[in-house]
């Protein structure tokens, strides 16, 4: 859990100061293409090492959501959808992890 408050006030920090817009970029597929790395990331880390990916997408959502808060209101408006897709699928990533926390004890 403390990587992912760490991930989000980083990530707050970075959208702040205007760096995500400038790191991501202007054209339309990177932000995408950029939700999909680390949307799958997030749903294999889940599966792998549930607890560590549970930990971590049960927090990072939170900052997901400020930064996208925060592009919203800056001439960048157009990263706020694929931060929200990251978010959300973090949480589905959450369910992953719980439902595979779930069959590893009920094997055991």
């Amino acid at each position: 859990m403390l990587v992912g408050a760490g991930t989000s006030y980083l990530l707050i920090q970075w959208s702040r100061t205007g760096g995500l817009g400038k790191a991501l970029g202007t054209a339309d597929a990177t932000p995408w293409l950029w939700v999909g790395g680390l949307a799958a990331l997030a749903v294999l880390m889940a599966s792998a090492w549930y607890r560590f990916g549970r930990g971590l997408c049960t927090v990072a959502p939170i900052g997901f959501v400020i930064a996208a808060a925060m592009v919203a209101r800056t001439d960048q408006d157009h990263l706020a959808p694929p931060l929200l897709a990251v978010a959300f699928a973090c949480m589905f990533a959450v369910g992953v992890a719980m439902w595979v926390e779930e069959r590893v004890r009920r094997a055991s």
